[in-house]
């Protein structure tokens, strides 16, 4: 059972958030089946191909959600945050678990076991239809980022990853744009690109003011429309 008293700041601040956006029902059903647990760098959240045993409220720190290819490679997908929800789409639609949640970094995390969560759900059809949007709105994001994959320029599919992380990873704002903290490495792996093109392709964007480039980041500047932190 998790009880204010228990959190510390800012895992606290983070929970009163995501209780006060849920219907009343589900956030006492989260109280009472929740467990509070800690992650450290690296440590698997949930595993591909595996059926979920347990759904996570993220409340401090960050999960990564990414792909194996089948050369072995993986693709960066997206961070999941603090108030945010792992693992719904799966207990919603009884499925596996289709990539890797692992943790970035240290990371709290409200632990609600799944069967007893989906039993809850079939007495709460609020928290049902609360949840279900939020996997609507999952499932929409992930299919416009596909269908720019599939028919965009390299550059596109960078532009749009940055957008995407802007959005998601909390980032830092500076005086002239977002900060980023990502390898090149990294957006390659997201963008299905080898590390050496996506470096062309950052310096073209960099001559032409759209980023700057440092050290593992990397700032969106403000001259670049659409993807400034705001983007949902």
């Amino acid at each position: 059972m998790i009880t204010d008293a228990s959190l510390r700041r800012p895992a606290a601040d983070a929970f009163a958030t995501a209780m006060a956006r849920l219907p009343a029902s589900t956030a006492n059903a989260i109280r009472s089946l929740g467990q509070l647990c800690r992650f450290r760098e690296g440590d698997s959240m949930l595993r591909g191909g595996v059926a979920v045993g347990s759904v996570f409220l993220l409340l401090n720190g960050r999960a990564r959600l990414a792909g194996i290819t089948q050369d072995g490679e993986e693709v960066l997908l997206r961070w999941f945050l603090p108030c945010e929800f792992v693992g719904l789409a799966s207990l919603l639609g009884q499925l596996p678990f289709s990539v890797e949640a692992t943790a970035f970094g240290d990371v709290e995390a409200v632990q609600i076991d799944a069967l007893a969560l989906r039993h809850h759900l079939e007495t709460d059809p609020q928290g049902a239809l609360f949840f279900a949007g939020i996997v609507s709105a999952f499932a929409s994001e992930f299919v416009e980022l596909f269908i720019h994959f599939a028919t965009g320029r390299l550059e596109t599919r960078i532009l749009l990853v940055l957008r995407r992380l802007a959005a998601h990873e909390s980032p830092t704002l500076e005086s002239d744009g977002v900060r980023l903290q990502v390898s090149q490495q990294e957006i390659a792996h997201a963008v299905g690109a080898s590390r050496q093109r996506v470096s062309v392709e950052l310096g073209k964007l960099e001559a032409e003011g759209f980023i700057r480039l440092g050290y593992r980041h990397l700032v969106v500047l403000k001259a670049n429309p659409g993807i400034d932190g705001s983007s949902a």
